[in-house]
């Protein structure tokens, strides 16, 4: 199985849950044994996480706002004009045409 990662999560490493790292955002892994599919199920159930490959499902398209490491939202970098920091994945989502009334 092989995720990518749309936020940031702690996770065990070896199969004994001896060593921890951090998965980060926008890296894709691929897991080393059964023991780290579950893990892996587990950060896509919770939403921090999508399949890729294989037998994955379509991917979400919603927009997602970013969020700081204690969960606030994280605001939009000026000196960035080419990125949404503000944003899951750098772009922040279309905004909705007005309709014309008559």
């Amino acid at each position: 199985m092989k995720i990518t990662m749309i936020k940031s999560a702690i996770g065990i490493t070896r199969e004994d849950g001896a060593e921890t790292a951090t998965f980060e955002i926008g890296k894709e892994y691929k897991s080393q044994g059964k023991w780290q599919e579950e893990i892996f199920k587990g950060f896509i159930d919770m939403g921090m996480a999508h399949e890729i490959g294989g037998n994955a499902g379509p991917t979400e398209t919603k927009a997602v706002r970013a969020r700081t490491a204690s969960g606030k939202l994280k605001g939009d970098d000026p000196s960035t004009p080419d990125v949404n920091e503000a944003w899951v994945g750098g772009k922040s989502p279309a905004k909705p045409k007005k309709s014309k009334s008559k």
